[in-house]
């Protein structure tokens, strides 16, 4: 009788050890005699990102208790303020010192580019202009951070416009070149000299230089393959995305793809490099000087200057300890897309076309911003996702989404303008 009653507890132990790794569902607790079957039949433990999360009760901010907040923060505030400044005046003079350095191999670059020209005339060889560089095609931060890619991730912005069927590759090239390439500003310089420019890498960063070899045929020119139906757009489209552009060129090219569909549409697939502009600016191009009917479009920034002051003082003291706390605090990121695997390719997909009314609807009543619903439409994605693997209450999740800082409501009402 005692040996029967000792035994039952390991086997529903073992019939638990079984549904926990065949079932994604549910984690099961554990138990001793569940590590021993575990260990004994060899059974691999379910993933930490297949495990359902604990919930746990939130408190309201009536009922927790004030005085203990109130001393986290004074203590909080002190240390901001006893290490923070220390810590920005250290990193201050760290980037200043690096900075200097930078400059100086960005001179000496310079230098050694005028002098090669030069030396290149006195031996007698052929050259069509006598050009250096100067410290305006230094690439800027931002345009040097989309120059990292990787095998995998290529930073390239990639957009489809179905436009009129007579459009033909002679007629956009006409277009490009004289709304784009041949625009000028006030000062009498190209207005987008990227578009005509290559990255060349040196010693100290980027530098943009003229192509001389610049063909425009290279950049615009019409897709060889047969696309007639949404899954071979989708196809090339996927192709494309784990296809560099080449440095040798400027870093843009556009597609024609013609005869699309039942109604025989013309497609422009345009591939950029975000180095040379992110995807609003793009927008903002094409649709202020490359329309026939242009209507410029001015953004005004969202950024106001009311709160510079309070934002700085947040900066000096209390980014380095939030800084310092996220680093050592910060529980492990544990969801199904961090998986270690090695992706092989990208998958484009995209559902039909969206009633912007509806989504303008639906801000309005919810009194909400257009990007709050796109975000909440894709966190409602992703939960669909877990909950088809059988996680009901998945763990947090990051995921990066693009978030726009300009007002989605007047792209669209712009576009639905043009059309």
């Amino acid at each position: 009788m005692d040996n029967t009653k000792s035994e039952s507890p390991l086997e529903n132990s073992e019939s638990q050890a079984s549904q926990t790794s065949e079932s994604n569902n549910q984690l099961l607790p554990s138990g001793p005699g569940q590590k021993n079957t575990a260990a004994t039949t060899n059974k691999q433990p379910t993933p930490r990102y297949l495990r359902n999360a604990t919930v746990k009760l939130l408190t309201h901010p009536v009922d927790k208790n004030l005085t203990w907040n109130f001393t986290v923060s004074i203590v909080f505030a002190a240390i901001s303020v006893l290490t923070g400044f220390p810590i920005v005046m250290v990193l201050s003079w760290f980037i200043s010192v690096v900075m200097v350095f930078r400059i100086f191999f960005a001179k000496c670059a310079i230098y050694r580019s005028i002098t090669r020209e030069i030396r290149d005339v006195e031996v007698g060889e052929v050259v069509p202009e006598e050009r250096g560089i100067s410290m305006d095609d230094y690439a800027c931060p931002p345009e040097s951070f989309w120059l990292h890619d990787s095998s995998f991730n290529h930073y390239i912005a990639q957009s489809l416009f179905f436009v009129e069927r007579e459009l033909s590759c002679s007629k956009l090239r006409e277009l490009v070149q004289k709304r784009i390439l041949n625009k000028l500003d006030e000062e009498n310089f190209r207005a987008f000299p990227r578009f005509v420019q290559k990255i060349v890498p040196v010693c100290s960063g980027y530098f943009w230089v003229e192509d001389d070899d610049f063909l425009l045929g290279n950049h615009i020119y019409e897709e060889k393959r047969e696309i007639r139906s949404k899954e071979d757009l989708q196809e090339i489209v996927n192709e494309l995305m784990c296809q560099p552009l080449s440095r040798s060129r400027p870093l843009w090219e556009i597609r024609v793809i013609k005869n699309f569909g039942k109604n025989k549409d013309t497609v422009l697939l345009i591939r950029i490099h975000q180095a040379v502009c992110d995807a609003i600016t793009l927008i903002l191009i094409l649709s202020n000087f490359l329309a026939d009917n242009q209507q410029i479009l001015k953004l005004r920034t969202r950024f106001g200057s009311a709160t510079f002051f309070l934002n700085l003082f947040r900066c000096l003291f209390v980014a380095p300890l939030t800084f310092l706390g996220w680093l050592v605090f910060k529980k492990r990121d544990y969801n199904f897309f961090n998986r270690r695997h090695t992706p092989q390719s990208k998958v484009v997909a995209w559902s039909n076309s969206i009633n912007f009314n509806k989504v303008l609807r639906i801000k309005q009543v919810m009194r909400c911003s257009v990007n709050d619903v796109f975000v909440s439409a894709a966190a409602g994605a992703v939960r669909a996702y877990f909950t088809r693997h059988g996680i009901r209450n998945p763990p947090n999740v990051t995921v990066s989404l693009s978030q726009l800082c300009v007002s989605l409501t007047k792209l669209f009402l712009f576009r639905e303008q043009h059309h």
